[in-house]
């Protein structure tokens, strides 16, 4: 599969961490994506240093949405990403979370061998990223969770998932601020 796989970053005030977010999708070792960051009317200076980085970027597809009104949440601009997208598959990402280099290409290889519709990784957690270093990942396992597991524990960080679009358009994130 080298289908296009469209990256949606929802941001609100991020200007800390968004060009380290950006430099880890345009490191990627799968190179067919779009990147369509979704700004939920940031107040500090992250939608001026976006704007920087598309223009210093000028051959890489990224796209800025700038909301209307805040939704206070990344739901509503997620969603607004995928509606927005033009890949077959959608990536999500948080404006402060980095992606290993070969995390698009890996979750390819595990969703054209298991057929699937929908795939996510483990993730870490880090206060800091000065002492992230990536291992290279020979070989990866590839299992099926259950719904029943699913349920009993949520096992999908947002920030992992690779899913087909047509899947998020017709199951959308709750916008609902009532959990």
């Amino acid at each position: 599969m080298n289908e296009l796989i469209s990256v949606v970053i929802p941001n609100y005030n991020s200007a800390l961490y968004i060009v380290k977010t950006l430099d880890s999708v345009l490191g990627q070792t799968y190179r067919d994506f779009e990147i369509i960051i979704v700004d939920d009317r940031s107040t500090d200076a992250s939608v001026k240093i976006i704007k920087k980085y598309i223009k210093k970027n000028p051959d890489i597809a990224i796209s800025l949405i700038c909301l209307n009104r805040n939704y206070g949440m990344p739901a509503g601009p997620r969603n607004i990403g995928v509606k927005n997208s033009n890949g077959k598959w959608i990536a999500f990402l948080d404006a402060d979370d980095i992606w290993h280099p070969a995390k698009l290409e890996f979750q390819v290889l595990a969703i054209n061998r298991k057929n699937s519709s929908f795939c996510s990784t483990k993730m870490i957690d880090f206060k800091d990223d000065s002492d992230i270093v990536f291992d290279s990942m020979p070989s990866v396992s590839v299992s099926n969770i259950t719904f029943r597991q699913q349920l009993l524990k949520n096992r999908v960080p947002t920030s992992s998932v690779l899913v087909k679009k047509e899947l998020m358009l017709k199951f959308k994130f709750n916008e609902s601020k009532e959990y």
